[in-house]
């Protein structure tokens, strides 16, 4: 399962209450290019599924769920990147 460090945990509930909404919506987008992971900030409505996920309100169907499987959530630079096993897969270092 996806996993969020405390300055990632920190940055998205900022962001969350900023921007009025409840939960972190995860989604995979395919195009021409390949699938990336987007992530959008919603209120949540009657029948979407939620899961608590160190503290956030995250909602996201199997297949990102597959896909962030091991990942965890940090912030480098003031940017949200994703790691798995300590390792850093997106963002610059």
């Amino acid at each position: 399962m996806v996993q969020f460090t405390e300055s990632a945990k920190k940055l998205i509930q900022d962001s969350l209450v900023s921007e009025k909404c409840d939960t972190l919506k995860m989604f995979l987008h395919k195009s021409c290019c390949g699938t990336a992971l987007q992530i959008d900030m919603v209120n949540v409505k009657d029948g979407i599924q939620t899961m608590m996920v160190d503290g956030i309100q995250v909602s996201m169907d199997k297949e990102a769920e597959r896909w962030t499987k091991n990942k965890i959530f940090d912030v480098e630079r003031g940017r949200l990147t994703i790691k798995k096993n300590g390792v850093m897969k997106h963002g610059k270092k």
